[in-house]
């Protein structure tokens, strides 16, 4: 099975309104298009919890808990040490469907560890990350 892969994340932001964890896991394939490009996908189960401060509570803090599934098809490229992914992501999650955009930057520094840059935009949202990578 040299042709799957699992994945999972966390996410964590903040303003001023609210804290947000995103954590997702999942499974997926690829399909070799090139020796250097692949059409892949993976799809998964997504949670979130937000702590926010809406002034309705006791003290000013409300929270919420959802869990729901994602679906991501994508490219992925890798020249060197340099490997990129754009593709979309649809989540349904909060009683929310919806598609998003992405694009992912990944730099080799040794065997197992990558250092990571990306833009992902929604209809009401625009996120630019940074993190690192382990991959197995």
């Amino acid at each position: 099975m040299p042709n799957l892969y699992l994945t999972a994340g966390a996410a964590y932001t903040t303003d001023d309104y609210a804290d947000v964890w995103l954590l997702s896991a999942g499974i997926g394939g690829y399909m070799p298009l090139t020796e250097n490009i692949h059409i892949a996908a993976d799809g998964g189960i997504l949670y979130s919890d937000v702590d926010y401060d809406d002034g309705n509570s006791l003290f000013g803090r409300s929270s919420d808990s959802e869990t729901g599934w994602y679906v991501r098809p994508h490219l992925r490229a890798k020249w060197g040490c340099l490997t990129v992914h754009a593709g979309a992501m649809y989540s349904d999650i909060n009683d929310e469907d919806d598609w998003a955009g992405f694009a992912n930057l990944y730099y080799q520094l040794n065997t197992n560890w990558d250092i990571t840059a990306g833009y992902h935009y929604g209809d009401e949202y625009e996120v630019i990350t940074a993190g690192v990578r382990y991959r197995y």
